[in-house]
């Protein structure tokens, strides 16, 4: 259903419009949306029509224009997170519930020789978009240069990339000397597939709201060593199922890789 931009005006009033004429139309009860924008029209379309309205908050990072509007005429905020609570007010958290992700323990068919680097153990796998800054990936480079001093670890990065931000990380892993310990699968849809793999499984986010390449990676049994930002110290145990650190600090970040990397029991 087409949702114009909030900005354009008369094609707005319209998309309410629409909407509302087809919430009548199909008798609908109970309306769920994701995003502010979404929200927004659903909030509108619904007026005096008696349908009950669930928001799903799924990021941490709060719409300046639009929350305190939004969450004062919804009827339940859903978190997948309790650290998502802090974009609303103590009122709206009131009328909030927290359902955490999932994730499918399947792992599936094992990827065919040939479709991924030789495995060279210890491994990191990194499964995150590679778009912008926000997965931290540039920390985790920075890490793994003080890793190697200690330990010939290497990394995979999986995710979807944007060139520009993965051309600066293979620049910085080439002028410290790591190009030949990180490689860039891209997106790969036979991740559970990959992840028991590696030895940790990191993600050196900046921000989060509950991350599940985390739940997947314990699905696998594997250990995390994650930023403590967001959802991510309600998912990992910290010395049971993983290590967390700050963000951006690559130093930290190293230390919990070594220490973990040199206890294989650990």
């Amino acid at each position: 259903f087409p949702l114009p931009r909030l900005r354009w005006g008369l094609p707005v009033l319209g998309a309410i419009w629409r909407l509302r004429l087809l919430l009548k139309a199909a008798g609908i009860a109970l309306i769920h949306t994701d995003a502010p924008r979404s929200t927004f029209y659903a909030v509108c379309a619904r007026i005096f029509l008696g349908i009950r309205l669930l928001w799903h908050i799924r990021t941490e990072k709060r719409d300046v224009y639009l929350d305190r509007f939004l969450e004062q005429r919804v009827d339940r905020l859903i978190l997948v997170a309790q650290a998502l609570g802090k974009r609303f007010s103590p009122a709206a958290r009131q009328r909030s519930v927290v359902i955490y992700n999932g994730a499918d323990t399947a792992t599936g068919a094992a990827p065919r020789a040939g479709e991924i680097p030789a495995v060279h153990f210890p491994l990191l796998i990194c499964p995150a978009r590679l778009v912008d800054d926000q997965k931290g990936q540039h920390v985790l480079i920075d890490a793994l240069a003080v890793v190697r001093k200690n330990i010939p670890a290497a990394v995979w990065f999986i995710g979807k990339a944007a060139k520009p931000y993965q051309d600066l990380l293979e620049a910085q892993a080439q002028a410290l000397g790591l190009s030949q310990a990180i490689h860039f699968l891209g997106y790969r849809s036979d991740l559970p597939a990959l992840l028991p793999l590696a030895d940790i499984v990191v993600l050196p986010s900046m921000h989060e709201a509950f991350p599940r390449v985390l739940l997947e990676a314990m699905a696998a049994g594997r250990p995390v060593v994650a930023t403590n930002v967001g959802g991510s110290p309600e998912l990992v145990s910290e010395g049971e199922t993983g290590l967390l650190v700050p963000p951006s600090d690559a130093s930290r970040l190293a230390e919990a890789l070594i220490a973990l990397l040199g206890d294989r029991s650990r």
